[in-house]
């Protein structure tokens, strides 16, 4: 008999989060098709993940009230649809991802009584944009949330280490698995620099991101012109 599995997410936009969520469902469909029977759910914003994983032939729910923002009435309203969903749903497992659905998704899997609940930190973007107090509470709020899950997965050591500082969880429940890395074949050697109109001598610097506060788009600029000022052999994408 599979097991049902349902990963949480707060948004459906096409962000890393989102896109390692993906990439778990893409992979267990794929390898572990008698295995496992894996639904999603998330905010209602019409995002890209919806789509593609509705190209998986996966099952998607939306919550109307889970955002991003802290809004005291729209969270308590999505504490209970999650609740709801996950009653009724009957999962094995329950993964969890970001911070909000991590919560509040936690939550609600421990009262179902959900063998198994996973939360998976994909860094600590929403303690760390804070100062003082707010730092604190946020600290504070991942702390609780601990209790009620069983394992929690870690990108890097860095995340691993900040986790055991703020005392988040307890040793027995960290795993640090890495974000993978997909070979692309047939790459085109020098399609960019070509394409740039650059000499081999010219030493080529990128930034992949999204255009989002976290990611400081700003400090890459400021970077570019500051080596800029004293170099001309090197070029920043």
């Amino acid at each position: 008999m599979r097991k049902k599995v349902l990963q949480i997410i707060t948004r459906s936009d096409w962000a890393g989060g989102q896109k390692v969520l993906y990439s778990l469902v893409y992979g267990l469909l794929k390898h572990y098709p008698n295995e496992f029977e894996i639904e999603v759910a998330c905010g209602k914003e019409n995002g890209m993940l919806i789509p593609e994983l509705e190209k998986l032939g996966d099952t998607v729910h939306t919550i109307p009230d889970l955002v991003r923002e802290i809004a005291p009435v729209k969270d308590v309203k999505a504490f209970f649809q999650i609740f709801k969903l996950i009653k009724q749903g009957k999962y094995d497992i329950v993964h969890v991802h970001s911070s909000k659905a991590g919560f509040l998704g936690r939550i609600a899997a421990r009262l179902s009584k959900v063998n198994k609940i996973i939360y998976t930190v994909h860094g600590w973007w929403p303690i760390e944009q804070y100062n003082g107090v707010k730092r604190k509470i946020f600290i504070l709020a991942e702390r609780f949330a601990a209790h009620f899950c069983d394992n929690m997965v870690l990108l890097c050591k860095r995340d691993l280490d900040k986790a055991r500082q703020w005392k988040i969880g307890k040793e027995k429940q960290y795993a640090i698995i890495p974000n993978a890395i997909i070979p692309i074949e047939n790459i085109q050697k020098g399609k960019l620099r070509k394409e740039l109109g650059l000499d081999r001598n010219t030493k080529i610097i990128g930034n992949v991101a999204r255009l989002d506060p976290q990611k400081n788009p700003l400090r890459f600029l400021n970077i570019a012109q500051q080596v800029l000022s004293e170099r001309k052999d090197v070029a920043f994408v």
